[in-house]
């Protein structure tokens, strides 16, 4: 039978189980869940799931100037 590898209890049907690293389980209430990755959905106005394009980093939500070589962006007050 299945443990928490926090608690050492054995799994009971209803509880609610989080997979972690493919090898190891826990009671949702035996650890801290902090979400570190932003689904990423395009916005055309209506939210939709059919618009998911992918998931990032916190650290990459990031501004051109930090992501772009010069002339790969256009620049405040600069028009196409």
């Amino acid at each position: 039978m299945k443990k928490c590898e926090s608690c050492g209890e054995i799994f009971k049907e209803f509880d609610n189980i989080v997979f972690v690293n493919e090898q190891d389980y826990f009671h949702e209430s035996c650890v801290v869940l902090s979400p570190i990755k932003y689904a990423v959905f395009e916005n055309l106005g209506d939210a939709n799931y059919d618009d998911f394009i992918g998931t990032c980093e916190p650290s990459e939500i990031e501004c051109a100037l930090l992501l772009f070589d010069e002339g790969d962006y256009l620049k405040e007050g600069e028009e196409e």
